[in-house]
């Protein structure tokens, strides 16, 4: 070894700072981090200083050091755990496909890992496409995330991240108004771990209250801690008495449909003259603005897509699955003036990416 890296791991093991490090990410990741290269003290080191950068969001500044790490694997253990943080850092950076083909080959090694869940494989990306309302994404890589335990028992360190991802696609069936796909996933979550869950009592509660089953709706609010009780019992009252918009459709005006149509007719060749000289995306928000201003009971703003081919232009409204802005969107749509004649507007529930 290189005077440089007897420095390096000199100057390392000596380290408070360093010990610390190691100490917190043993903590998160347990023996993902722990049991590498146990036997290779410099590996040990770019580890510890590539976690240090993902820490810190420096997922850049991480690359040359598991870079360096491919090279420094003698078992397939150490593989497997560059992999995974390459998997990972991937998977902060966004790099989907890289993400896949590192996360590929720890699901088919022989090495079982006990993940953490916030840093389970896919589970990041699942839980940002659920946030954006792509709900059809989410699902996609929470089954993803569930791969991991193909043809495999959950013990007892796995049971519950599994009910957990189990539980995530049950909300979002919830949210996607698929009820009967929401209790089989709830009763398989509970399978996995029949211990009490006020996340998935809260959910049951919701979805019996969109079911019309008040009575049992109103039993499971009575087993919520007062945390969750406080924030379940409104949105069941509101489904329950048909205020809610998202699982009831409630009446809303509609005086600003005019101004919606008017502002696009007015601005027609500007907005299609945006849309053709690569300005797709000011375009877009210029619709979409007027959009969440004509829909303004949504108290949000309302996302929209802009396809143009041929002289046709067609704008991809996502609804996000709120039956009450479906309906409007529906009603408003139908109201196109015939100056918009090449143009389609479409409600949608969300983008779709596969």
């Amino acid at each position: 070894m290189n005077d440089y890296y007897e420095l390096l791991m000199n100057y390392a093991l000596n380290d408070k700072n360093y010990k610390a490090w190691r100490k917190e990410h043993t903590k998160m990741f347990g023996d993902i981090f722990a049991l590498a290269f146990t036997e290779n003290i410099e590996a040990q080191i770019h580890l510890t200083a590539a976690l240090i950068n993902i820490s810190q969001r420096n997922f850049v500044g991480a690359i040359p050091k598991l870079d360096i790490l491919k090279t420094l694997c003698i078992n397939e253990y150490d593989c497997a755990v560059v992999d995974y943080f390459t998997g990972l850092n991937c998977e902060m950076l966004g790099k989907e496909a890289d993400m896949d083909e590192h996360y590929g080959k720890v699901r088919t090694s022989n090495v079982s890992f006990v993940f953490p869940l916030p840093f389970h494989p896919y589970y990041r990306t699942a839980k940002f496409a659920q946030r954006d309302s792509e709900c059809s994404r989410a699902v996609f890589y929470y089954q993803k995330a569930l791969e991991f335990y193909d043809g495999t028992v959950p013990d007892i360190k796995t049971k519950s991240t599994v009910s957990q991802i189990i539980y995530d696609i049950a909300t979002i069936y919830l949210y996607m108004h698929q009820y009967e796909e929401c209790e089989r996933f709830l009763e398989l979550s509970k399978k996995y771990d029949a211990s009490d869950n006020q996340h998935r009592t809260y959910v049951t509660s919701i979805l019996r209250a969109a079911q019309g089953k008040e009575d049992e709706s109103r039993k499971l609010l009575d087993e919520l801690n007062r945390f969750f009780r406080e924030n379940c019992e409104p949105m069941v009252d509101a489904i329950l008495t048909v205020k809610d918009p998202h699982y009831c459709i409630v009446p809303q005006s509609r005086s600003k449909y005019s101004d919606f149509w008017n502002y696009i007719v007015l601005h027609k060749s500007d907005l299609e003259e945006l849309i053709s000289h690569q300005k797709k995306d000011e375009g877009q928000k210029n619709i979409s603005d007027n959009l969440s201003a004509t829909m303004a009971f949504m108290k949000r703003q309302l996302d929209c897509r802009v396809e143009s081919s041929n002289g046709k232009i067609t704008v991809y409204c996502k609804n996000y699955c709120v039956k009450t802005l479906a309906c409007e969107y529906d009603a408003l749509f139908e109201d196109k003036p015939s100056e918009l004649e090449n143009w389609d507007f479409i409600s949608v529930k969300w983008f779709e990416y596969y």
